[in-house]
């Protein structure tokens, strides 16, 4: 039981350990509002415009759509419930990233500036 718990916490910390990684390639070592990200993404059926998650008009940041997948995980079971773990720690790191930037509670977004 006690190993168990030392794995989960080890899968945990992989986790935010990723998610730093990511965070440091697709975003900088910078807190700058309102600059995009380094690596440009476009999946206009899904929302995401020039790396942007764009739902009904409102601008999604990355720390709002990492709490919905940390919850979700709460309560996902898997044959393999490490991989859980794992995206847990990665959510927490993208989370904590997310609420430092000052427009952390801004939502507002101009549709000119986001169309393909």
């Amino acid at each position: 039981m006690k190993d168990e718990i030392l794995f989960i916490y080890q899968y945990r910390l992989f986790g935010v350990l990723i998610g730093i990684i990511y965070i440091i390639n697709f975003f900088g070592y910078r807190f700058i509002c309102k600059t995009c990200p380094k690596i440009k993404i476009n999946i206009p059926f899904l929302g995401i415009k020039k790396s942007k998650l764009i739902l009904f008009g409102k601008h999604i940041h990355h720390w709002l759509f990492f709490s919905v997948v940390l919850c979700m995980t709460l309560f996902i079971r898997l044959k393999n419930q490490y991989l859980i773990y794992l995206l847990q720690g990665f959510a927490v790191a993208l989370i904590i990233h997310g609420l430092i930037y000052e427009d952390r509670f801004d939502f507002k977004c101009d549709s000119n500036k986001f169309k393909i």
